[in-house]
């Protein structure tokens, strides 16, 4: 089994959703420490995605958007705002 890893530091968003756009495979996708407010639309587009990375960003909420990832087994947020991240 082939497993595609996509890992950003410090990217630039526009490369990234380039990069997403030509994966349709990804399995594990790292946005840590990306000074993130948002999770990008493009993320809910990788319905074969099993390990998202979120963690020491800004995000504030998660929409209700992460459903479609129905492969998702593993959702690190730690280190993102200090009230807590919300579900909508």
């Amino acid at each position: 089994m082939v497993v595609s890893v996509v890992r950003y530091w410090m990217s630039a968003y526009t490369d990234l959703v380039k990069s997403l756009k030509e994966l349709n495979k990804v399995q594990f996708l790292d946005l840590s420490n990306q000074f993130l407010t948002e999770i990008p639309p493009e993320v809910f587009q990788l319905t074969n995605l099993k390990k998202l990375c979120l963690s020491y960003n800004q995000i504030e909420v998660i929409p209700s958007a992460i459903s479609q990832l129905t492969n998702l087994t593993e959702l690190h947020l730690f280190g993102n705002q200090d009230a807590g991240t919300r579900w909508i």
